[in-house]
């Protein structure tokens, strides 16, 4: 059994619109999720701690952690880390976290300041030190200004964990200063890096043993800021996690399209495929948390989940898509941003650049039609 931390696990507004109840399911499958990776529990509790807003998606899933789970022992060192001035927002920091200062230098918990490259560069720092297995969290876009730390994290195969938060265009009326669009490929294409993009609970879960468990190199856990449902999977599928990538709804043998996409997109294409599957069009839906993990897999894995000289693959993701095309071949088509965002609200900005349920049904009765 490995005996490891989920360091408050950060779940940023990952469950259901039903507030304590949705969160609850999304916590219960992702104890069962880390059970069946053979992850050693002890004394798990629910820890929610609300807002006075009831009824907001955003805040009645405004903090979530697990607690009296063990520190990472000796292999791993002492998880520690904070947060670049975004506490409330990043939600690293759980309820036994306790703030490391000059007068209390037992705590694990570091408020950085407004100090991202700092921030990357003192874990980088620490890590190398020893004893320590450092994280540090900011929003996606404020990984712009980190950017040559988390480099040299990677040039130095240092196992740094960064948490990045607000993921997309759906954060909403910050507008396209804080929306990140290329910052995903950005962190993608830095050799040696693994970005985990989850879906849900559970695959942020698994996204964190898997990032706790490499020590050849920084990991990136990039989640989003809006509420997502919890997905239905079986324990033969949430093992495959791991993988990178695996078929999340398959369809039988006829497969008329494949959708592939990660995190907050996930659940278009799930809801997509259910619509079409109606209609006849037979849809397998392939989450892909961690692209770079997937592609070291074994080709016999690869082409088992996207069939060799496959056409109809499309690709979603609120980012700028260049690295799925590897994925979808030159027949396969994508809803992705080629454009930076817009101020709105987040549901009208995922809405004005196509990510929707019937967008995706539409993109893909365009290509079935185009490759026949």
């Amino acid at each position: 059994m490995t005996d490891v931390a989920i360091v408050g696990i950060g779940i940023h507004p990952f469950g259901r619109t039903d507030g304590v109840s949705g969160l609850q399911q999304g916590v219960h499958a992702a104890k069962e999720a880390l059970s069946d990776a053979e992850i050693e529990w002890k004394d798990i509790e629910f820890a929610y701690g609300g807002s006075s807003a009831a009824g907001s998606a955003d805040t009645m899933v405004s903090e979530l952690g697990l607690t009296g789970v063990p520190f990472m022992n000796v292999s791993n060192g002492c998880a520690t880390g904070g947060s670049a001035d975004l506490k409330e927002s990043n939600l690293v920091f759980w309820p036994e976290s306790k703030p490391f200062t000059k007068k209390n230098q037992s705590g694990k918990y570091i408020h950085y300041g407004v100090r991202e490259f700092g921030m990357c560069a003192i874990n980088n720092g620490i890590f190398l030190h020893g004893g320590f297995r450092p994280y540090g969290s900011t929003f996606l876009i404020f990984s712009e200004y980190a950017k040559n730390a988390i480099r040299m994290s990677a040039l130095m195969h240092i196992p740094v964990i960064n948490v990045f938060t607000h993921d997309s265009i759906g954060l909403g009326e910050d507008g396209p200063t804080h929306q990140a669009v290329e910052q995903l490929t950005s962190l993608r294409i830095i050799p040696g890096m693994s970005v985990w993009r989850p879906a849900d609970v559970t695959e942020t879960a698994i996204s964190w043993q898997s990032s706790l468990e490499k020590l050849n190199g920084p990991s990136s856990l990039v989640l989003t800021r809006q509420t997502l449902p919890e997905l239905t999977r079986s324990k033969a599928q949430i093992k495959l996690i791991k993988k990178g990538g695996y078929i999340l709804r398959d369809c039988g043998k006829k497969i008329d399209a494949i959708l592939v996409s990660s995190g907050s997109e996930v659940h278009l294409c799930v809801e997509a495929a259910e619509k079409l599957n109606d209609e006849g069009v037979k849809i397998r839906v392939i989450s892909i948390p961690c692209l770079e993990e997937f592609l070291s897999q074994s080709g016999s894995y690869q082409k088992n989940l996207i069939p060799e000289n496959f056409d109809n693959i499309l690709a979603v993701e609120a980012g700028i898509g260049v690295c799925w095309d590897k994925i979808i071949g030159k027949n396969g088509s994508k809803i992705t941003m080629n454009s930076f965002g817009l101020s709105a609200p987040g549901g009208q900005a995922l809405k004005y650049f196509g990510f929707t349920t019937s967008n995706v049904i539409k993109q893909v009765k365009k290509l079935i039609k185009k490759n026949r």
